[in-house]
C-alpha cells in the first residue's frame, strides 16, 4: 500500500528498492546499505527514498509496516528480532522462520511478525 513504510535491508544499488517504491506508489521508503559506495549508487537510483549507510542490526524499525531481506538466514533472524509488531516481511529465497508461519509466493516468502 502507498501509505506503508517500507524499509528494504541490503538495499545494493537501489534496484529492488526503486522497482517496490514506483510498484506501490511509496510515500515512505529507505534502503539499508553497510557498503559506502554501492548506498552512493542507491541514493541516485532513489532520489524519492531514504538511502541509510550502516550494519542492518544497528538501525531502529519502530515505524516500519513493511520490510524486504534478500540476506543470509543468520542475519535475517537478527534484524527480524528489531522488527515492530505485526510489520510484514518478505523474504527473496531464504525461508523466514518457522515461528513465523511464512507463505510462500513464488521465489518470496512473506510472513507477519
Amino acid at each position: 500500500p502507498s501509505d506503508a513504510i517500507f524499509y528494504e535491508v541490503g538495499c545494493g544499488e537501489g534496484d529492488t528498492l526503486q522497482y517496490f517504491h514506483a510498484q506501490y506508489s511509496l510515500k515512505n521508503s529507505y534502503g539499508i546499505e553497510l557498503d559506502r559506495e554501492l548506498a552512493k549508487k542507491a541514493v541516485l537510483n532513489n532520489p524519492s527514498s531514504k538511502i541509510l549507510v550502516g550494519d542492518a542490526r544497528d538501525f531502529t524499525y519502530l515505524n516500519a509496516t513493511h520490510v524486504y531481506m534478500y540476506l543470509y538466514p543468520e542475519l535475517m533472524d537478527k534484524v527480524i528480532d528489531l522488527l515492530p509488531k505485526n510489520t510484514t516481511i518478505i523474504s527473496y529465497s531464504h525461508k523466514l522462520p518457522e515461528s513465523l508461519s511464512p507463505r510462500k509466493i513464488g521465489n518470496f516468502y512473506v510472513a507477519t511478525k
